[in-house]
């Protein structure tokens, strides 16, 4: 069968665009863009005149914006006018499902599942995928339009379609979204003066709190302290900046470089109150806030990072309105940590690795991690009382 093909027709709006581009970009000595977009208007018009199906105009070109920017990193996204209003309007429900997200590759993982959460309640695990929030694929989503989608009213529900690769299966959840009832962080001490504070979400974690919390640590006999930042995906760079304060005081917590190379230094929000020896636990839910705490951490405080290489989410990000009203969110400048490291895309390596063991009945892959952090904290931690004795 001879195949149909339709003549190379660009309208006069995309011919404007064209010659508009390579105007531009001769007087810029960038000519190479306008072959790029002569390609692309030829991909265009030869899907809409040969693609089986009729296709929709602003679905397709919804589809290439969202392709341009996923090439860039994971974080970068593309929302449609009436997806962008709300977003200004309401970035985040104040109800959640009780689980932690971030981006891999492509995919929407699961990295942390809160105690008395809806999401524990019906069997989300660390390590699932989100395939679908709502009937809506997560393929394309940025990060912040997933948690604008997975965020609502108290008392909403979603549903969620779920891949889970050790049973290679899909599944459905109906969770039901609740205002977090459970504290930020937790703290308490651990056999042989290891004080342990798990810090969930450094957003809602108030430095007042965080040092009432640390010198009761040290009250109670705590001489060496584990940070726990698994899962801890939420918050800025301003909330590590009031957290690394605690151990660092007003030194460089991290510097944001542009493109250009403008670079700025970011300062801790001071004083210092906690000297103990630390340790930080962390894995790929480790990200924003929590990255640069550890980042600081490990440049400023000697500490050490244990567990697995961290999320890799190291930029600062803008949202950029388009004259439709549809917009961007788009990093516009990377982090680097004091020492001068950077992390985005690749995220922070482990001093020691302690993997996240494979779930066997009556054992918790993430109490496991937890309790080899203990023992190597407990085991260094007497090295060196050792070398100083």
């Amino acid at each position: 069968m001879k195949k149909r093909v339709v003549p190379f027709t660009i309208s006069a709006a995309l011919a404007l665009f064209l010659c508009l581009g390579f105007v531009l970009g001769t007087a810029a000595g960038r000519a190479p863009a306008y072959r790029y977009l002569t390609v692309f208007a030829q991909v265009l018009d030869l899907v809409r005149g040969n693609y089986v199906d009729q296709v929709d105009d602003q679905a397709l070109l919804r589809g290439a914006y969202q392709g341009m920017l996923a090439g860039l990193d994971s974080y970068s996204g593309y929302f449609p006018a009436d997806e962008y209003a709300r977003l200004v309007k309401e970035p985040e429900g104040p109800a959640d499902a009780g689980f932690e997200v971030v981006k891999d590759g492509a995919a929407l993982a699961v990295v942390a599942v809160w105690p008395g959460s809806s999401a524990e309640r019906v069997g989300v695990k660390v390590g699932d995928r989100v395939w679908t929030i709502d009937g809506a694929t997560t393929r394309d989503m940025s990060l912040m339009q997933a948690r604008r989608r997975l965020s609502g009213g108290d008392g909403s529900e979603e549903l969620l379609q779920i891949f889970r690769g050790a049973e290679r299966k899909r599944q459905e959840f109906r969770l039901k979204r609740n205002i977090p009832q459970h504290s930020p962080f937790e703290a308490r001490v651990e056999t042989g003066g290891i004080g342990y504070l798990r810090l969930r979400n450094p957003a809602r974690a108030g430095r007042d709190s965080l040092a009432v919390a640390l010198k009761d640590l040290e009250r109670r006999g705590a001489r060496k302290l584990l940070l726990d930042l698994r899962g801890a995906t939420r918050g800025g760079m301003d909330d590590a900046l009031r957290i690394a304060g605690l151990f660092i005081g007003e030194q460089t917590v991290v510097r944001s470089v542009e493109r250009g190379g403008l670079e700025v230094e970011h300062h801790g929000k001071g004083p210092a109150l906690c000297k103990l020896p630390t340790w930080v636990l962390v894995n790929r839910g480790t990200a924003g806030a929590s990255e640069i705490l550890a980042a600081a951490l490990r440049d400023r405080f000697n500490a050490k990072l244990l567990g697995e290489k961290t999320c890799g989410f190291g930029a600062r990000q803008e949202m950029i309105r388009l004259p439709a009203g549809d917009g961007l969110v788009l990093s516009v400048a990377r982090y680097l940590s004091p020492a001068g490291s950077g992390w985005h895309g690749e995220g922070l390596k482990e001093n020691v690795a302690i993997p996240l063991s494979a779930p066997d009945k009556g054992a918790d892959p993430e109490e496991k991690q937890l309790r080899r952090a203990l023992e190597l904290v407990a085991a260094e931690g007497a090295a060196a009382a050792a070398k100083a004795a």
